[in-house]
């Protein structure tokens, strides 16, 4: 439902409190996608979140974003031009990686 509702603050100035629904097991997600820079605009404009890293998976890069309000939102850009987000939530807590041989 988070998912769904920032999709529609990303495309409007306002935004109200999200509510935190739990979505069950079985239904498939159906992301929200829209032209990338209105996504990017939207993320950080709305949530003050930058991209943290990226990479290429199967359906296009994937970059991971985040702001210092502690929101974090996945999303995947495809080759026209589209920027879907795959998911969100709150509480995101940056860790400093281990240096190599330092086991985990």
């Amino acid at each position: 439902m988070r998912l769904m509702l920032a999709a529609c603050c990303l495309l409007t100035a306002g935004c109200s409190a999200i509510p935190e629904t739990p979505q069950p097991v079985a239904t498939a997600p159906a992301y929200e996608c829209a032209p990338r820079e209105l996504v990017i605009t939207g993320l950080s404009r709305n949530y003050g979140e930058s991209v943290l890293g990226m990479g290429l998976g199967a359906l296009g890069v994937v970059e991971m974003w985040a702001g210092d309000g502690g929101t974090f939102t996945v999303t995947v850009s495809t080759a026209d031009g589209l920027t879907c987000l795959v998911m969100s939530g709150e509480h995101w807590q940056a860790v400093r990686p281990k240096e190599r041989g330092q086991g985990s």
